[in-house]
């Protein structure tokens, strides 16, 4: 059974996203993907070797790809890695559910880990450890440097080095070099032939040069934490973020890809992208917690030494520190309570909890089981970030404490309705408070102009109020609405003189307007339909295949009414007939089954 289709691939990606996908098909950059249950797994090969997950959930698609793309849609290697899936590109792993389920089942209905732990004799823990640390160099690694921190009575003191600073700088030259101009397009834009400049590419060429100057580096973290150096990784790091925040202008800017951005911006979204594998190394490694201690120091050390060197008068880039591009690795570096508690305490000796922070803040809460420090941190930024405010929103829901819902929701509806709208009409209902809810109800109908929203929202106005909402729209852009508003009104009358207005006009939905009023004035509309068909046959450049689908999209309105079907039937034939040297036209009538046995 084919689980997804080339239309949902489309549906899903841009026109160019998809197309490259498709040449990245065709060209088999798509390697080994295997299969288990629903979920699909695999590499697409690129500029770099990326990996891409899919899984499958009630018809839904799940794509994860660790490439940089973070625009409208999914990215070209999802759709080369979909349409290889779909082609039966894949090889089917065996999953051992059960075994998985019965391992859990013995866990959950015995002892907690810990407490099996604490049963184990040293000699059992001593025999699994020695086979374990056998088996891969880079925990041996991790363990010998683990058993030395444990053994040193003071901490090294990290300070600023010649080596952190010369790897800032050839950062910096190496970002500041890129030339984004017609080499870029020789080097980088192979793939991309006539689909050149259409939509993305530019910007995704952009994001695999700075790429190729970032990742090696970020390699050699990755490597050296998962050796267990992991102050001399970290170390590296923010020596690359200082490189990263001297960068200027590219070298060379022929596209323009950067006015009215930052060429900075641009490199931290791509930076922060890669922070994702790294984030992960670091959640698997074993790293002491005086380590990461002592990395939390020097961040802050390095914070607070750039943050006293600023000076905002000056022209020219400058080191500073914002946290929030830091924020996958540290959320991998709290490891226990205490960590998070320590960070916490940095954060609030140095007055850094603020909007850059405090998604760090609500983690914090989270590991340390603090719920009173989660709503605090919650409740003071909720109006200025979305993420919050729709996180706190979700707990005052769970906890059905609909005052405090209402309170935070009306926060935040002021600050952004557009898109709070939706998400509070779902959870509150007009007896918690009224005109709230009201106010909500018609900022969604204005916005979505939706008939279907309107007939509920009409049930709480006044007739003053129904009136002077409808006139709102009468010069508006979308007369459909407008049309829609005036039928729920029952103001037919109206409708009908608006529609012979559009007898010599172009006008979307024309069709849904006539079946508003055919059943009352069908000898009116049979005539304007008629009139409106002839005056749009006599206009040389408004004929074609589009103007003929909508001539019969307007009859076949009217035939559905009974009292015209006979008067659709000759006009459909008439314009057959006297249309002979219109062939498109003649297909359309056909095939709307206006015209038979011609």
């Amino acid at each position: 059974m084919q689980l997804f289709s080339k239309n949902d691939l489309k549906s899903l990606a841009t026109t160019s996203s998809y197309q490259r996908g498709l040449e990245y098909y065709q060209s088999d950059a798509v390697r080994k993907i295997s299969r288990k249950g629903n979920t699909f797994e695999g590499t697409v090969e690129g500029s770099y070797r990326y990996r891409v997950k899919l899984t499958i959930k009630n018809s839904d698609l799940d794509f994860d790809c660790n490439c940089p793309y973070d625009m409208e849609g999914i990215c070209k290697h999802c759709v080369a890695f979909g349409l290889a899936i779909l082609n039966g590109d894949f090889t089917e792993t065996v999953a051992y559910a059960s075994v998985a389920e019965d391992a859990q089942l013995v866990e959950e209905d015995t002892a907690s880990f810990e407490e099996r732990f604490s049963e184990a004799a040293p000699s059992v823990k001593e025999e699994f450890l020695r086979q374990l640390l056998t088996k891969d160099v880079s925990l041996r690694s991790q363990f010998l440097h683990f058993m030395q921190s444990r053994s040193q009575t003071s901490s090294v003191k990290y300070t600023p080095t010649s080596p952190m600073e010369a790897t800032s700088e050839q950062i910096h030259e190496a970002l500041s070099e890129l030339a984004f101009d017609e080499d870029m397009h020789e080097e980088y834009g192979r793939s991309y032939d006539d689909y050149y400049g259409e939509g993305d590419e530019l910007d995704e060429m952009a994001v695999e040069m700075v790429q190729e100057v970032l990742e090696p580096v970020l390699k050699q973290v990755s490597a050296l934490v998962s050796l267990g150096k992991f102050m001399e990784g970290w170390q590296l790091l923010l020596a690359v973020y200082e490189g990263i925040r001297l960068v200027e202008e590219p070298e060379s800017d022929e596209y323009s890809l950067f006015d009215g951005r930052s060429y900075q911006e641009f490199i931290l979204e791509v930076w922060e992208s890669l922070l994702k594998d790294l984030a992960s190394g670091i959640s698997r490694a074993v790293i002491p917690e005086k380590d990461i201690r002592q990395a939390l120091d020097f961040l802050i050390e390095r914070y607070t030494l750039y943050d006293k060197q600023f000076n905002r008068y000056s022209e020219r880039a400058q080191v500073w520190y914002e946290l929030g591009n830091f924020e996958r690795v540290l959320t991998a570096l709290m490891v226990s309570p205490a960590i998070a508690s320590y960070l916490q305490t940095l954060l609030e000796k140095h007055q850094l909890i603020d909007t850059d922070t405090a998604d760090l803040m609500l983690h914090i809460a989270g590991v340390t089981r603090n719920e009173t420090l989660w709503l605090k941190t919650a409740e003071e930024f909720a109006a200025y970030k979305t993420d919050v405010a729709q996180q706190l929103l979700d707990k005052h829901q769970a906890k059905q404490d609909m005052p405090s819902f209402i309170r935070v929701a009306k926060l935040v509806f002021g600050k952004n309705p557009v898109l709070f709208d939706e998400y509070i009409l779902k959870h509150l209902k007009p007896e918690q408070d009224r005109d709230f809810y009201i106010e909500v109800l018609t900022y969604y109908t204005q916005r979505k102009q939706s008939i279907e929203n309107y007939r509920q929202l009409r049930k709480y106005f006044t007739s003053e109020s129904r009136s002077a909402f409808v006139k709102s729209y009468a010069n508006g852009y979308n007369p459909l609405f407008y049309i829609q508003l005036l039928e729920a009104e029952e103001q037919y009358k109206k409708i009908m003189e608006l529609l012979k207005q559009y007898k010599n006009q172009e006008v979307q939905h024309f069709d849904q307007m006539l079946a508003t009023v055919a059943h009352l004035y069908p000898d009116e509309c049979m005539d304007l339909v008629m009139e409106k068909a002839e005056y749009a046959l006599q206009q040389t450049d408004r004929r074609g295949r589009y103007t003929y689908q909508h001539i019969t999209s307007w009859l076949k309105v009217l035939r559905s009414f009974p009292a015209l079907a006979e008067q659709v039937r000759i006009f459909s034939l008439h314009l057959y007939d006297e249309n002979s040297r219109l062939r498109a036209l003649r297909e359309e009538l056909q095939a709307a089954g206006l015209v038979r046995g011609r």
